[in-house]
C-alpha cells in the first residue's frame, strides 16, 4: 500500500509540476493591440514565415472587458486589392474572445492590413503597416 501512494504522490508532483510550464508556454503570445471599441479590441501578433518572405500576421478578437457585443474583421490590402481575408468573427458577446486567424502579409511598403471593430450602432477601423504589429 505504501507503493502505490509513493508513486500516486510522485505521479502527483510531476503531473503539478509540468502543467505550469506548458501553461507559460500558451500565455508567451504578446499581443499588440491594433483596434479598439467599447473595451473590445482586436489583437495581432507577426512572426516571419522566411528571412525575406511574407510575415504571418496572427489576429484575434478581445471582447472580455467590451461594453457590447461586437464583430472583428481584418484584411490585406495592396491599394484597393484585396491581398488576403477578409476575416470576419460572429457576434462576439462580452466577456469572450474569437479563435486567432493567421494572414499572410507580403513584405513592402506597398502592403496595409486593415483591421476593425463594429457593433449594431458604430464601427472603427484602422489601416497600419505591419511594422506597427510585435513579433509573437
Amino acid at each position: 500500500m505504501k507503493t502505490s501512494l509513493r508513486a500516486a504522490a510522485a505521479a502527483a508532483l510531476a503531473l503539478g509540476l509540468s502543467v505550469p510550464a506548458g501553461t507559460a508556454d500558451a500565455g508567451a503570445t504578446t499581443w499588440t493591440k491594433l483596434v479598439n471599441l467599447h473595451g473590445a479590441k482586436v489583437q495581432g501578433c507577426k512572426m516571419p514565415t522566411t528571412k525575406h518572405g511574407p510575415w504571418k500576421v496572427k489576429v484575434r478578437v478581445d471582447a472580455r472587458k467590451a461594453a457590447t457585443a461586437v464583430h472583428g474583421s481584418a484584411e490585406v490590402d495592396k491599394g484597393q486589392r484585396v491581398v488576403d481575408g477578409p476575416w470576419r468573427t460572429h457576434l462576439l458577446q462580452p466577456g469572450t474572445m474569437s479563435k486567432v486567424h493567421t494572414l499572410r502579409v507580403p513584405r513592402g511598403k506597398a502592403f496595409t492590413l486593415q483591421t476593425g471593430l463594429e457593433n449594431e450602432s458604430t464601427g472603427v477601423a484602422v489601416a497600419q503597416s505591419v511594422s506597427a504589429v510585435g513579433r509573437c
